[in-house]
C-alpha cells in the first residue's frame, strides 16, 4: 500500500514487484479521481508468492508533470522448509553421506567415546532444529550427549519459519571399532 497525490493532473500509478530490485511485474492500481488534488490510499494484492521467498516493491506514478518513484521495499513471505542440509556427528561420523531426504540417519562414534554432539545444519535460515528436545542452532554443534552402551539414538526436529511445517530425523549412532580391532 501507498499513498498518490495527482495534484490536479491525470495520473497513473502502478505497484512494481518481483524477487529482485529490477522488480519484474508491474500492476495498475485505480486512482478515484485520476486527476484529483488529494493525497489517496492505494493498494494491491500479491497472489502466488513462494514461501520462504524476499519479494521487493515500489510504488510508481506518472502524469504530465513526470514520472515519481517510491522507495524500494521488501518483505518476506514465511518459510515452510522444514529440512536439514547436513549433519554431522564429533567425534565420529555419519554413515552413509548424509541427505536431506533420508530421515533415519546411522553414524559411528569411536568405541572409546563417553559423549558425542551433533551439529544440525538448516536447509532455510529461519527453521529451527531441536536435538533431543533441546533448541540447536543451524551449524552449531549440541551439548554433550553421553554415549549409553553399544547404541544411542538422537532425535531431531526441524520446524520451519511457519511454526506449523516439521520434520522429524532420527540418528542412530553405534561405536566404530578402534584401528587396532580393524
Amino acid at each position: 500500500s501507498g499513498i498518490v497525490n495527482p495534484n490536479g493532473t491525470l495520473t497513473a500509478a502502478t505497484f512494481q514487484h518481483g524477487t529482485t530490485s529490477a522488480y519484474g511485474t508491474t500492476s495498475v492500481v485505480t486512482l478515484s479521481p485520476a486527476n484529483g488534488s488529494a493525497t489517496q490510499n492505494v493498494s494491491f494484492t500479491l497472489t502466488g508468492l513462494l514461501p520462504g521467498t524476499t519479494y521487493h516493491f515500489r510504488l510508481s506514478a506518472a502524469n504530465a508533470g513526470g514520472d515519481t518513484n517510491g522507495a524500494g521495499l521488501t518483505f518476506s513471505t514465511i518459510s515452510t522448509d522444514a529440512t536439514l542440509s547436513g549433519l554431522s556427528v564429533s567425534p565420529g561420523a555419519v554413515y552413509p553421506a548424509f541427505t536431506s531426504t533420508t530421515f533415519n540417519v546411522t553414524a559411528g562414534v569411536p568405541n572409546t567415546a563417553t559423549s558425542f554432539t551433533v551439529t544440525p545444519f538448516t536447509s532455510h535460515p529461519t527453521a529451527i532444529v531441536t536435538v533431543n528436545g533441546t533448541p540447536v542452532a543451524s551449524g552449531a554443534a549440541s551439548g554433550a550427549i553421553p554415549f549409553l552402551g553399544a547404541t544411542t539414538t538422537v532425535n531431531l526436529l526441524v520446524t520451519a519459519g511457519d511454526g506449523t511445517t516439521t520434520r522429524a530425523y532420527t540418528c542412530l549412532l553405534y561405536t566404530s571399532p578402534s584401528p587396532r580391532d580393524r
